[in-house]
């Protein structure tokens, strides 16, 4: 089945003691930021560079070699006070102009890297290396908050004034296509990074 809305909202990951869920309910937002970019990845255009774009694709069908993956990556800045940041992605459940769509699960994995991703050179077949998976996002289809479950990391300490990128898969989910498409402004608007203190 596939629906259709508007735009995504996703922020990224936490600190390595409690619960995620309850680390967030407790935080106080200092900073949001928008990534430096999104690339996509194609299975099937081995060789083609996709550079940076404005929307956001993943998706895998079975027995087919045509798996999509995007490298979501951001600049971490110094925030002061912050001890955690939150990976969040969120479907609105009012349209606001910009079309979201899921197929299938729902569902997306997302890894570290072993480098950052060079928009200008890197096709699927010279991507960064995964290095371990950190979670899994289930997209609510309702709209609104998804739910995550991985573990959490302190970006602040981890990647201060660092880039960081991280891939984004659909989950390799039983005998059916798994796809989720986002589309977004030109300003980068729908993918965020959010920073808190806990």
């Amino acid at each position: 089945m596939l629906y259709t809305l508007s735009t995504i909202l996703l922020l990224t990951a936490s600190v390595f003691s409690a619960p995620v869920a309850e680390k967030r309910q407790a935080a106080t937002v200092l900073r949001t930021i928008t990534p430096n970019y999104l690339v996509p990845l194609s299975q099937s255009e081995p060789s083609r560079v996709f550079g940076s774009q404005y929307t956001g694709e993943v998706s895998w069908t079975p027995n087919a070699a045509t798996e999509i993956t995007t490298i979501v990556g951001f600049d971490i800045p110094t925030v002061a006070g912050a001890n955690s940041c939150y990976l969040r992605f969120a479907l609105p459940t009012t349209p606001s102009g910009f079309a979201w769509s899921v197929e299938g699960a729902g569902i997306m994995n997302y890894y570290s890297l072993d480098r950052i991703v060079n928009p200008a050179t890197d096709s699927w077949n010279t991507r960064p290396g995964r290095v371990a998976q950190l979670g899994t996002v289930t997209v609510n289809r309702a709209g609104g908050e998804a739910t995550f479950a991985g573990v959490a990391l302190d970006c602040q300490a981890l990647f201060n004034a660092q880039r960081v990128d991280w891939e984004f898969t659909a989950a390799h989910v039983g005998d059916v296509k798994n796809r989720v498409e986002t589309f977004q402004t030109a300003s980068g608007q729908g993918w965020y990074l959010e920073f808190a203190r806990v």
